[in-house]
C-alpha cells in the first residue's frame, strides 16, 4: 500500500520488512489480532516495522471513525499505542465522551486532544488512510500487508504462524533470515 501521511509505527523506517495493518477500533477481529502484531514485534525486533493504518468500516461500526480520529490526535501527543490498546480493550465503550474520560489516565492533554479533533487534521488523516486502503484493495479489517503483499489469514493455523511464514519468506528473499 502507498505510504501516505505519517502512520503510527513501531520499528525503524529502514527495516527489511514492513507490516502494514489496516484496522478498525470497533472491529472484534482487529482487537483479536493486536496481540499477534505485538508478538511479531517481540519476535523480529527491528527487522520488522509495523505501521497502523486507520480503516473504519462506517456502515457497521459507527463509532470507529471518531475512535480513529482520537487515536490520531493521541499520536500527535506521542501516545498512539497507549490509546490503541485502550480502544481495543474498551470496544464496548467507544463513545467520544467515554474515550475522553479515559484519555487523561493515559497522560493525554485534553485541551490538545479537543483542539486536534476540532482542527479537522485527524479527519483528514483518517480519510487519507482509508483512501490508501481502498487503493490497495482493502475491503475488510484487519487487512495485513507484508512489504506490499496482502496476507490472507485463514482459520486453523494460529495467526502468528501464518504471519511468521510470510515474514520469514520475505527476509529469506532479501538474504536476511
Amino acid at each position: 500500500p502507498p505510504a501516505k501521511g505519517d502512520p503510527a509505527a513501531k520499528g525503524p523506517e529502514g527495516a527489511a520488512v514492513t507490516l502494514v495493518e489496516f484496522s478498525d477500533f470497533q472491529c472484534p477481529w482487529c482487537s483479536r489480532i493486536a496481540p499477534t502484531i505485538d508478538e511479531v514485534r517481540a519476535t523480529y525486533g527491528d527487522a520488522v516495522r509495523i505501521e497502523f493504518r486507520h480503516f473504519p468500516l462506517d456502515q457497521i461500526h459507527p463509532q470507529a471513525r471518531k475512535a480513529s480520529e482520537v487515536a490520531y490526535c493521541a499520536q500527535q501527543q506521542g501516545k498512539f499505542w497507549e490509546m490503541h490498546d485502550d480502544l481495543f480493550a474498551h470496544q464496548k465503550a467507544l463513545d467520544l465522551e467515554q474515550i475522553k474520560e479515559r484519555a487523561g489516565g493515559l497522560g493525554l492533554g485534553l485541551a490538545e486532544l479537543e483542539s486536534c479533533l476540532d482542527s479537522g487534521r485527524a479527519a483528514e488523516a483518517v480519510a487519507a488512510d482509508v483512501e490508501a486502503g481502498l487503493e490497495a484493495g482493502v475491503s475488510a479489517t484487519p487487512s495485513l500487508f507484508v512489504n506490499g503483499r496482502p496476507v490472507r489469514l485463514t482459520g486453523g493455523t494460529p495467526p502468528i504462524q501464518q504471519l511468521s511464514a510470510v515474514i520469514d519468506d520475505e527476509l529469506a528473499r532479501q538474504g536476511k533470515s
